[in-house]
């Protein structure tokens, strides 16, 4: 039966007036309503540690949303820095052309250095501007990388402020249920029979009894049951000897039963 279940039953039979009650129902009240106190607090750790660690990626989606941010200016001036590389080796090109013309126009004896040195800075005018698309590609591909990057950085965003909302619900919804568990834990206080922390001792030995009785259970059903009774026979006894003596002084009506 769960929590909330047990404390309608007290309820019922408190409205009823019931005069007697086992100290066995309280210390199941008790053990429930500490178990659940724990529960909700190892609830809260991992829900703050949760927080830390959305906090710490935030941080770092942040970091790269900067990073590409600055990639991109970067990129922007390495562009403008090209256009005017371009626009020089243009102008180196025609003066290529125009060197040869006139080189050729001074005949076979004079042009020929001037068209030689025409022809080479073609060449390296071609070079660079060769190189420079290689350039141009490799910025699309690297724009491209960054916008790509830059999607999974907003949609890992709006994933981490998804889960961040939804904590926030959650230790919201956890600070009610630990409040709602606290006035429970009056409410045993108040209506519990005997004393709370008996009761709690008493549910840790019925526990301890019942995870006993299965393994001797287990135990007993094998061949070799001499050899365990003589194994257990010092610590089993001191326990019978207990058990008779409380079940003594209850049938002589020195405890309540």
């Amino acid at each position: 039966m769960s929590l909330l279940g047990l404390i309608a039953e007290r309820m019922r039979d408190t409205a009823r007036g019931a005069a007697t009650r086992s100290p066995l129902d309280d210390a199941v009240l008790v053990r429930s309503q500490q178990s659940a106190a724990e529960s909700q607090k190892a609830a809260a750790s991992a829900c703050q540690q949760l927080g830390a660690t959305l906090a710490e990626q935030r941080a770092q989606l942040d970091a790269a949303g900067d990073k590409g941010r600055l990639m991109l200016t970067r990129a922007q001036d390495a562009r403008a820095t090209m256009r005017r590389a371009r626009d020089s080796l243009e102008r180196a090109k025609l003066v290529a052309l125009n060197t040869g013309l006139d080189g050729a126009k001074q005949g076979e004896a004079r042009g020929r250095a001037l068209v030689l040195v025409a022809e080479e800075l073609a060449n390296i005018a071609r070079s660079g501007l060769s190189s420079l698309d290689e350039l141009d590609q490799l910025f699309d591909e690297v724009e491209r990388e960054r916008e790509e990057l830059g999607r999974d950085v907003e949609a890992a965003r709006g994933k981490g402020d998804d889960l961040s909302q939804g904590l926030l619900r959650t230790q919201a919804a956890l600070r009610s249920s630990q409040e709602a568990v606290e006035r429970v834990g009056k409410l045993l206080g108040e209506s519990a029979v005997g004393d709370l922390e008996n009761a709690r001792l008493l549910a840790e030995v019925a526990e301890h009894a019942h995870g006993l009785v299965t393994a001797l259970s287990d135990l007993s059903e094998g061949s070799r049951t001499g050899l365990v009774w003589r194994a257990l026979r010092p610590t089993l006894a001191p326990l019978l000897r207990l058990l008779r003596d409380l079940e003594a002084r209850t049938q002589s009506g020195g405890d309540d039963p």
